[in-house]
């Protein structure tokens, strides 16, 4: 018995050997090279592998087939840092390495926020959203069905993007949910996929007892183009909190009703400066001139907070008036850097990409929350020209701004923009 132990293991460290001669020789095809690291890691184990690749890049630093296996290896052990630096190693020698070892490194990252919850898990949230990615898919579902209700309304907010047939039937479950919030924002997103029997179950939430989830109703009602959505918007005009009057006149600017002008129109006079601005919004929308006035003249407005939204009011509308605005503004050193980086992503959003070079600065900034910001704002304008900036700043000594640059740049590579709405 002891002897056919012994044999064993020696015929299993015979074959550990020839394999490692063999990767250590290196295949000449990439999926040969593949298969010899997965023989090695059943034989040895992902510890030996690693250093077998680590002795063969040591002789060959430029053979971007081993870099590649190694960092894809990396990610498996959730050695994600590491699997990180040899994907910046990579852009260096092949300028655009594969988007699939971005995207396998993110959705690490992205997992391990996740599984630490607390702070770290809502702030994944909206990167994992924003990516509609198949392979985050499951992290969206997890993220919508429990924990912090913020970040379960920001993984709503993905699902409904997708607007395939199962999410929708998830999101139609939620509106049965017992949080609020979350009924609300299941609500808007059905109503913002357009299909009908979707927007079916919205009707019953006209009647929610909470006011935040009967409006949230009747703008997803709106969205769909139904005017059942109209007297619950009417009688949110006059509610006692300035956030249901903003979400009652953009609903109804958007439902693109002429008849409920007038009562927009008395919106104009309210006591709140962002009510009137999204009661201006809505009128303009709907073709009536006071809305573009009042926009117009909130641009000389004293407050850059009203110029500026009034100027991503004008790029909601398709309009580049506010153009001289934020080009004074993002280049103004004496500006707060945050306003500087909001007047950088409406530019984005105008389709103006002459605010990344003055982002650029941004991500070499003391605090990581504005680099953080930075890096967002990138990903969020969605140029590529912004792609070497952010490879750049991938081996940021913070490990969230890593993630937002990680982020960012996946979204470039995707090259798939991200609409507001």
């Amino acid at each position: 018995m002891k002897f056919q132990n012994c044999r064993t293991q020696v015929v299993r460290w015979f074959r550990i050997t020839l394999v490692l001669v063999v990767v250590a020789g290196c295949s000449h095809k990439p999926e040969d090279l593949t298969a010899d690291v997965a023989q090695l890691i059943d034989e040895a184990g992902a510890d030996v592998a690693l250093a077998v690749l680590d002795r063969r890049l040591n002789l060959a630093p430029h053979n971007s087939a081993i870099r590649l296996l190694k960092a894809k290896l990396l990610v498996d052990t959730r050695a994600v840092d590491e699997a990180l630096r040899e994907y910046q190693e990579l852009c260096r020698t092949e300028g655009d390495p594969c988007s699939e070892l971005l995207g396998r490194i993110l959705n690490a990252y992205l997992r391990e926020e996740i599984e630490a919850g607390g702070a770290d898990r809502v702030r994944a949230a909206p990167l994992v959203a924003s990516l509609v990615d198949p392979a985050v898919l499951p992290l969206l579902y997890e993220l919508a069905s429990k924990g912090d209700p913020a970040a379960r309304t920001v993984a709503i907010d993905a699902l409904g993007r997708l607007a395939s047939p199962s999410a929708l039937a998830f999101l139609t479950g939620l509106l049965r949910d017992p949080d609020p919030s979350v009924r609300a924002q299941a609500a808007r997103r059905l109503g913002r996929s357009g299909v009908e029997m979707a927007t079916a179950h919205l009707g019953a939430l006209l009647e929610d007892e909470r006011e935040a989830v009967r409006m949230a109703a009747a703008e997803g009602l709106a969205r769909a183009g139904d005017h059942r959505a109209t007297p619950v918007l009417l009688q949110g005009l006059s509610s006692s909190q300035a956030s249901m009057r903003m979400q009652a006149a953009e609903a109804l600017g958007l439902l693109g009703k002429r008849e409920v002008a007038p009562a927009l129109l008395e919106l104009l006079t309210d006591p709140d400066d962002y009510v009137r601005l999204y009661a201006a919004e809505a009128l303009a929308r709907l073709g009536e001139s006071e809305g573009l006035t009042l926009l117009h003249r909130t641009l000389e407005h004293p407050s850059v907070s009203l110029r500026l939204y009034a100027a991503e009011a004008f790029s909601n509308l398709g309009d580049s008036s506010p153009r001289p605005l934020l080009h004074r503004v993002v280049a103004d050193p004496g500006m707060a850097k945050g306003v500087r980086l909001y007047s950088a992503w409406i530019l984005g959003r105008l389709e103006d990409p002459s605010g990344i070079e003055h982002i650029r600065g941004f991500l070499q900034d003391a605090d990581p929350y504005v680099r953080l910001r930075a890096a967002w704002t990138l990903g969020e304008i969605g140029n590529p020209e912004a792609s070497h900036i952010l490879r750049a700043a991938l081996q940021d000594q913070e490990r969230a701004v890593r993630i937002h640059v990680a982020w960012a740049l996946y979204r470039l590579v995707q090259q798939r923009p991200h609409p507001r709405g």
